[in-house]
């Protein structure tokens, strides 16, 4: 089993079986899947930043397809890391390991290992939108630290999880003695997730699932709230009650958006007057300040007119986006930055606050033991 099938796993048995040899799933690369492909090319150009080594970004942009405006966002997020590797260590980039105590092996993005004080950083990126289980919670982190002890040594292992779209790292020292008592459990989830009739179990997670549209459980549900709305799918075989479901459904999928917003707007009120909304499995719907990063146009268009004199006034709105286009235009390496430093330089830079609501993943055991993250900064 590869680690990043592990934390599905973890809630949901049959999951395991069910995606496997789906490579959006089980972790492998995939340069059709949108999600797939924007998260490989970003993890290429992240190890490379943290490496201080060159990336051909040409050649990253076209072998993953990007359009510029998804380079741009690739580059905005890469903006935000700032990680430096320790100096006295080794380091290794897309290494595979694999376990010798349980059915496991796979690759981690990038860790160091320091024979002298048996000391490994591990560091792990996410690109994605959604929230990441904390280390010491997160059964594919738990799985990279434990190989890395196995193979090389390493009596602590210090993992941070890369969460630019966050904006936050989150952090957890493993130690031999932590990871050790962690076997028998690993032992059991994956014993039993490798069972031909391992259980499927629907939840908050369903949505970080590719293959939750052909689950009996996940699929099921929505066949069954469309016997509900159509009675005569009622009684077909499962495959062709999905079917029926899906060609009944299709057209009200505008319908169903406009409740999907009806129904998060009821909970960001319950939020407001109630706090955060736990929905099981580590899962919480919750409220946070956050702030949102606006350019002002009186401030931002005399610099905007020195640099772009002859492109400035193509630009319809004035964002980092159209900024960043403009910039590329002219050949030149580096441009951006110096012109973000201006604008920054002459305020035109402005925090505006505003209100976030969003899915976070507290983390949570098999054991039903809430891990809360302490650690992200």
């Amino acid at each position: 089993m590869r680690p990043s099938s592990l934390p599905l796993a973890t809630h949901c048995r049959g999951s395991y079986l069910l995606g496997k040899g789906d490579s959006n799933q089980g972790g492998g690369r995939n340069v059709t899947n949108q999600f797939a492909r924007l998260g490989n090319a970003f993890h290429e150009l992240a190890k490379s930043k943290v490496m201080n080594q060159s990336a051909d970004e040409d050649a990253i942009r076209h072998s993953y397809g990007l359009s510029e405006e998804e380079m741009g966002d690739l580059k905005r997020m890469l903006n935000k890391i700032d990680i430096t590797l320790p100096a006295d260590a080794q380091a290794y980039a897309e290494h595979h390991l694999a376990s010798k105590i349980l059915d496991l092996n796979g690759t981690p993005d990038l860790f160091t290992v320091n024979t002298e004080t048996k000391h490994s950083c591990l560091i792990d990126f996410k690109s994605g939108f959604l929230d990441i289980e904390p280390p010491e919670g997160n059964y594919q982190m738990i799985s990279y630290a434990l190989m890395i002890y196995e193979n090389f040594g390493m009596e602590t292992i210090e993992c941070h999880i890369v969460q630019p779209r966050h904006g936050e790292i989150k952090s957890f020292t493993f130690t031999k003695a932590f990871l050790e008592a962690l076997i028998p459990e690993m032992k059991k989830i994956i014993a039993e997730a490798e069972q031909p009739n391992a259980p499927l179990t629907t939840g908050p997670w369903c949505y970080a699932c590719f293959a939750c549209m052909k689950c009996p459980a996940f699929a099921g549900a929505v066949v069954k709230v469309c016997e509900i709305m159509f009675p005569e799918n009622v009684g077909i075989r499962p495959d062709e009650a999905v079917e029926a479901a899906i060609k009944k459904a299709l057209p009200f999928v505008k319908a169903f958006a406009r409740t999907a917003k009806k129904v998060e707007e009821l909970a960001k009120v319950w939020v407001d007057l109630h706090g955060p909304l736990d929905l099981g499995g580590g899962w919480v719907y919750q409220k946070a300040l956050d702030t949102r990063q606006e350019i002002s146009v009186e401030k931002a268009l005399p610099i905007l007119q020195e640099k772009f004199p002859k492109a400035v006034n193509d630009l319809l709105k004035i964002t980092k986006t159209a900024i960043e286009s403009v910039a590329r235009k002219t050949g030149i390496r580096g441009v951006y930055g110096l012109v973000m430093k201006d604008l920054e330089g002459a305020g035109a830079l402005i925090e505006k606050p505003t209100t976030k609501y969003s899915f976070v993943n507290k983390g949570e055991n098999t054991d039903g033991r809430q891990i809360t993250d302490s650690t992200s900064r």
